[in-house]
């Protein structure tokens, strides 16, 4: 709520808030309201000449949120073949559980690196029913993009793997 400078920039050091940035519609925002730092900032926000340069290709989160869950944990690895044993579960290093018997076993970080891929603003889906190969990891949403595409930037990412039920026969 009361977010520090160094935790956030726009909303603690500038005093912003979120409408500011977000479309909101009765205190919640909305799934279409997408903020880019191109509404404020132009092409040439830095100083040095060599950091513009880059702009084009880099989205300003992959240099200026170098990490996140800087005050609260996130989970990293959900392990859902696990889930249903009998078992006790223990509070980890950041007071959460790592094992729910309806959830199976959860791996749990802080300041975390997110992982970087080209992105256009758009993302391809696991479509429920799509045929999939067991020895394959199945990205069930990954952002679209690629680096021949003028519309795509390296863009950070939070990502969570999971070990789930496999249907073989679907």
């Amino acid at each position: 709520l009361n977010p520090t400078e160094e935790l956030d920039y726009h909303l603690g050091g500038l005093g912003l808030g979120c409408g500011d940035c977000h479309e909101t519609k009765g205190h919640n925002i909305s799934a279409e309201s997408r903020p880019a730092c191109e509404n404020c900032h132009d092409a040439k926000p830095h100083e040095k000449e060599l950091l513009n340069q880059h702009s084009s290709t880099v989205s300003c989160q992959t240099c200026h949120i170098p990490t996140y869950t800087r005050t609260e944990p996130a989970i990293t690895f959900w392990d859902w073949s696990k889930a249903g044993e009998d078992r006790d579960s223990a509070e980890n290093e950041f007071g959460e559980l790592n094992f729910y018997k309806s959830k199976g076993e959860l791996v749990w970080a802080m300041n975390i690196k997110p992982e970087y891929f080209w992105s256009d603003g758009s993302s391809e889906y696991y479509e429920l029913g799509e045929k999939v190969e067991k020895s394959k990891s199945i990205d069930v949403n990954k952002p679209s993009g690629k680096i021949s595409d003028s519309k795509s930037k390296i863009s950070p990412f939070k990502v969570i793997k999971s070990k789930q039920p496999y249907d073989p026969a679907n």
